[in-house]
């Protein structure tokens, strides 16, 4: 639009609310008339935004077998800064407030993607936030591989570590788990 068409435009809606203010209330009918006019295109406009897919409604973009391990908060499972991954978003706030873990550790996808695991999780979202060790890219070992963060809390709104790490080994590996790419 013109920048000329939008000052009128601007200007012609001033007016009108300014006219509503000081008007008596018998013309202030034929104001809702008028206006009333456009409510069609507001609806329309509602209703294509209503009608965006959700997350776990879309369609893979892509789908993936990969090896899945996990992870937790322990500094002897990561770096110098267990709760930040290389996302740098901290994980254990994220866990302690929120109370569910949504995140993997992948080599091959970009930062931010967001995969389901159907077989394990159904349609669950979770969100590349985090690298492993460069050992397990795919041109050295050959297969896709991911880590699911795992984390506990000891009932005291604190992380614990040991029970956290415990769900890692509960967890073990899953071999040819199916992996939905469904977004970057």
């Amino acid at each position: 639009m013109h920048k000329l068409a939008k000052k009128l435009l601007y200007r012609l809606l001033t007016l009108g609310l300014l006219a509503l203010l000081l008007i008596p209330t018998e013309t202030k009918a034929a104001f809702d008339e008028f206006f009333g006019l456009f409510t069609p295109l507001f609806e329309v406009k509602a209703a294509e935004a209503a009608s965006f897919p959700v997350a776990q409604d879309r369609a893979p973009l892509r789908t993936l077998t990969v090896i899945a391990t996990a992870y937790s908060s322990d500094p002897y499972q990561t770096d110098s800064t267990p709760c930040i991954p290389a996302m740098n978003f901290d994980l254990c706030e994220a866990y302690l407030t929120q109370g569910f873990e949504d995140t993997i550790a992948a080599n091959f996808l970009p930062l931010g993607t967001k995969v389901r695991f159907p077989e394990l999780y159904g349609g669950k979202v979770f969100t590349v936030r985090d690298r492993m060790n460069a050992r397990y890219n795919y041109e050295n070992i050959g297969y896709y591989r991911i880590d699911f963060y795992k984390a506990a809390n000891d009932g005291e709104g604190n992380m614990d570590n040991v029970a956290a790490k415990q769900k890692t080994i509960e967890f073990g590996v899953e071999r040819g788990l199916t992996m939905e790419v469904i977004g970057v």
